[in-house]
């Protein structure tokens, strides 16, 4: 994967600027995000946690473009699956190369093993119907993944963003995933994963733990959005449904300053389409 990884600086987002509502119910002009700040290195697999409201949707939203922010974000390309899968009808494999000029067989099939999906439990041309039917909830989620993956490799981008990329997967597809995730960031992809889920934690590099949002404002305290960088062996799970946390953002287009480019029907940032 390309290098570079990424860096945020004092980011802050604020709820009704553009997409932040996803967070949760709070007051307009509140903050989802206070200056967070963070440094994703390549060859890393930082993962992002904390409860409900905490703004981890409003960080990847500002890593991608897609809601307006204030403070500096710099990244190389990056790839990404949100927690809706978002697949067409169609083949599986037309679902992980969605996108791509040149589809390539063996490099889906490879996307699809690191993302704990190989073609002996799911033929790649297995055709699915409207939203994925004919998936399991953790195959459509691996099938997205697979997506992601695809694209970080074939366009050799520098960093993988996943959004709660295990919240439907049993323990052993999970241990599968971690690995094909572990093995992108040895070769030199900057991983952030949005994850609840203890194991995650406990095989990531780092863990940034972001503090639940202060009472009656969501966030409104720098202090209670701020994110503490700490050793992924200290982190305890913090119980997060994760039906709780709404990964959903805004079109791009809707954004003012934000590249329309950045968000596509393929769910992800193009290469040169994120902010710097």
């Amino acid at each position: 994967a390309g290098g570079g990884g990424a860096s945020l600086v004092r980011v802050s987002v604020r709820y009704g600027s553009g997409g932040a509502a996803g967070e949760g119910a709070h007051e307009e002009g509140s903050f989802a995000v206070r200056d967070f700040s963070a440094e994703l290195r390549p060859g890393t697999v930082t993962v992002l946690a904390g409860p409900s409201g905490a703004g981890k949707s409003s960080i990847l939203g500002a890593m991608l473009g897609f809601v307006p922010y204030t403070g500096t974000v710099r990244s190389a390309p990056i790839a990404w699956a949100g927690q809706r899968p978002g697949l067409l009808a169609g083949t599986v494999f037309e679902n992980v190369t969605l996108g791509s000029e040149h589809p390539s067989a063996p490099l889906a099939a490879r996307a699809l093993a690191l993302a704990a999906l190989p073609a002996a439990e799911v033929d790649p041309a297995l055709v699915l119907g409207v939203n994925g039917a004919g998936l399991s909830g953790g195959q459509a989620q691996r099938v997205a993944v697979a997506r992601a993956i695809y694209r970080l490799l074939e366009r050799d981008c520098g960093v993988l963003l996943l959004d709660e990329p295990s919240s439907a997967l049993d323990a052993e597809a999970e241990a599968r995933l971690i690995a094909g995730i572990r093995s992108l960031a040895d070769d030199g992809a900057a991983v952030l994963v949005v994850s609840h889920r203890a194991v995650f934690r406990s095989a990531a590099d780092r863990a940034l733990e972001l503090a639940a949002p202060a009472a009656g404002d969501g966030a409104d305290d720098a202090d209670a959005a701020d994110a503490a960088d700490v050793d992924a062996a200290d982190v305890n799970a913090a119980d997060v449904n994760a039906a709780d946390v709404n990964a959903a953002f805004v079109d791009a287009s809707a954004v003012p300053g934000a590249d329309p480019d950045a968000h596509g029907a393929n769910g992800f940032a193009s290469a040169g389409a994120v902010r710097r």
